[in-house]
């Protein structure tokens, strides 16, 4: 039986496009009845294997799923159609909301619902695959708190950022790897024209609105934990320690020199396997994350608060992220026409040793693990390391192991943001809000590097303060039972304060860590700071 099943699967190649015959990135491609899958890539192409009586589901976030039967295709297109059953949802574009079906722009909605089952860490791995048209979200490295890049918009300059604007209820500036995923009720992406009209250049790369959970109705505490595991799945294949010295010998005597590692010193290389310093490096990392939640209403005032720990091991050795999370979202209404509300959210996260910053002088970590002299142990007789190559042999660089071991680079980053919100029905009409946030930003760098023949170290600190006013008039009627006007206008300053503070000290003399470096043979000082704020005027008018 299990020949015949194997002789029955074929290569599936397809592509998905929406009604307008444009590739869907991020769309899932299932074998009904089963876990093998695929997801499509950015032009919405994919391959799969399947029997001929296997059925493929294809589904995607705002569309209809489809159903497809195998049969004698090998190629195959799906057009997928959008769901109007959710052309009635409400979605924030920016001072307001509109129902899908209203909307003239581009904007995806991603919600809690469609996330709240997956273990997540990052928020952006929640907009992956989910936010239709044109979202990438591509993971920098695979370190633990490494970079994640969001795209709205592609690439619109090549020496600019071109990181989407983020907003959370209602306040410029946010940054989504310091946000609880469990925190989020939605997120709403402004794609088009709209974006930059409502937000100016801000959001020329789009606009990411992101709506935080409320509380309401009974009173409950939900409690979430998981643990994951990663590992190097495959190592590369390297070569040996022996033939490595037996090829070492031949070039030299090819050459007209002579070897350098004896027969009696290959037959130990061969014996022992010498140092496979990739394997050295690496380790198997476990992650913890334990989410904790209380949220109801009593009276007229509902609450959400949160907390949220997580703890990642790299899978490369002493590299690791842990984060800590705390919120409270309080809202009352104080009369009929009245409403109040106070967010406070505050994060630390710290990075210890990002790969990235141990990429000097002849490439990454990794690079150097795989080139370096196999033959050279870890550590010599009197078990300090061999920092170089005995033999001056392959890579050139530091010792890889003693490389990451002895690094010490803390990035800490605080953060803690606080908006409050107040909403008055002035007639059945007109109503004012007033958001005001204030964001407070401790970005800290404190690094303890290995170097030749003596140590460096560096410290960086960035201090930044910000603050948001946005007055919020909205007016809407509706005509004659079919014509809904809406207007809005908003007067909102806003600004921000920089202070950056760095030194670092070369050549320390004494490797007794990164507090000793007034030691340090050369010492650099620098400062900095930046003070900017802006006015802004918008108005804008709906009409359905």
């Amino acid at each position: 039986m299990g020949f015949h099943e194997a002789k029955a699967q074929q290569t599936i190649s397809g592509t998905v496009v929406d009604q307008s015959g444009i590739g869907v990135p991020g769309a899932n491609v299932l074998v009904k009845g089963t876990s093998k899958g695929a997801v499509t890539d950015f032009d919405g192409n994919f391959t799969i294997n399947a029997k001929t009586t296997d059925v493929l589901e294809i589904s995607f976030l705002g569309y209809i799923k489809q159903m497809v039967t195998v049969g004698n295709q090998t190629s195959i297109k799906v057009t997928m159609a959008e769901d109007s059953s959710q052309l009635d949802e409400v979605v924030v574009i920016g001072y307001g909301t509109a129902r899908k079906s209203d909307l003239t722009g581009a904007v995806s909605q991603v919600s809690a619902k469609s996330f709240e089952k997956q273990p997540l860490t990052r928020v952006e791995d929640a907009l992956s695959g989910r936010a239709a048209g044109g979202v990438t979200v591509s993971k920098q490295g695979g370190a633990p708190g490494a970079a994640i890049k969001v795209r709205v918009r592609g690439v619109n300059s090549i020496n600019q950022d071109n990181s989407p604007l983020v907003v959370i209820d209602g306040i410029i500036g946010g940054d989504l790897s310091t946000i609880n995923p469990n925190d989020i009720a939605t997120m709403d992406v402004l794609k088009d024209a709209s974006a930059t009209a409502i937000y100016g250049s801000r959001g020329a790369n789009g606009v990411i609105m992101v709506t935080t959970k409320k509380g309401k109705g009974k009173s409950k505490i939900n409690v979430d934990y998981f643990t994951t595991i990663s590992k190097v799945p495959e190592y590369l294949p390297v070569l040996g320690a022996a033939d490595f010295a037996r090829i070492e010998n031949s070039r030299r005597i090819r050459v007209g020199g002579s070897g350098i590692f004896t027969d009696a010193d290959i037959s130990n290389l061969e014996s022992t396997g010498g140092t496979d310093y990739q394997r050295e490096i690496f380790q198997t990392g476990i992650s913890n994350n334990i989410q904790l939640s209380a949220s109801g209403s009593e009276g007229n005032m509902n609450y959400f608060l949160s907390g949220n720990y997580v703890n990642q091991d790299g899978i490369i050795k002493n590299t690791g992220y842990e984060r800590y999370a705390l919120r409270a979202n309080i809202n009352t209404n104080i009369s009929d026409k009245l409403k109040v509300g106070l967010n406070i959210f505050t994060t630390r996260a710290t990075t210890t040793n990002d790969i990235v910053d141990l990429n000097r002088f002849q490439g990454s970590l990794v690079v150097k693990a795989l080139t370096w002299d196999p033959t050279t142990p870890i550590f010599d007789a009197n078990g300090n390391y061999n920092r170089f190559s005995l033999n001056a042999l392959a890579s050139l660089n530091q010792n890889p192991v003693e490389d990451i071991n002895t690094a010490d680079i803390q990035n800490v980053n605080d953060r803690l943001n606080a908006n409050f919100n107040l909403t008055y029905d002035i007639t059945d009409n007109l109503s004012y809000t007033l958001l005001a946030g204030a964001t407070t930003i401790n970005s800290g760098t404190e690094s303890y590097k290995l170097d030749h023949p003596l140590n460096d170290v560096s410290f960086g600190n960035t201090k930044r303060t910000i603050h948001q006013i946005s007055n919020v008039f909205t007016w809407s009627k509706v005509f004659a039972d079919k014509h809904d006007v809406k207007a809005t206008g908003v007067y909102e300053f806003s600004g921000f304060e920089d202070k950056w503070n760095a030194y670092n000290g070369n050549d320390l003399s004494l490797p007794l860590g990164y507090y000793l470096g007034e030691l340090a043979a050369a010492r650099n000082f620098n400062n900095n700071f930046t003070k900017s704020s802006i006015e802004s005027l918008m108005g804008r008018v709906e009409y359905n």
